[in-house]
């Protein structure tokens, strides 16, 4: 891959990240509702679903399933506090979303 390459993907990237940084400025109270609202139950529901694969199994056993279930109102709450309490919100985009992908990974690779 040239240089040439690489310096045209990042302006690309950068571009991108300041249009969608725009829109999200422009509608901040229904961004802050859509992430504080669907995005936290899916996501949380989705780190629920990952967590019996990433934590480490039990002496009995049942550890995998019984703290990722009470961790689940835990995760909710913080999922939910923090769009509306931070003022960066591509930030709050960002992260939402790289943590859908991984989760989302987590259990498509235990799947297969």
């Amino acid at each position: 891959m040239a240089i040439a390459d690489i310096s045209t993907w990042k302006s690309a990237a950068g571009r991108l990240t300041d249009v969608l940084a725009q829109a999200i400025e422009r509608r901040p109270r229904l961004w802050r509702w859509i992430l504080a609202g669907p995005v936290a139950f899916v996501l949380a529901l989705i780190s629920l679903g990952a967590m019996p694969h990433i934590l480490p199994q039990g002496r009995g056993g049942v550890d995998h399933l019984i703290v990722p279930t009470i961790l689940l109102p835990i995760t909710w709450a913080a999922l939910i506090i923090w769009p509306v309490a931070t003022e960066r919100l591509p930030v709050c985009v960002a992260v939402y979303t790289v943590a859908i992908f991984v989760f989302g990974g987590v259990i498509a690779a235990a799947l297969i």
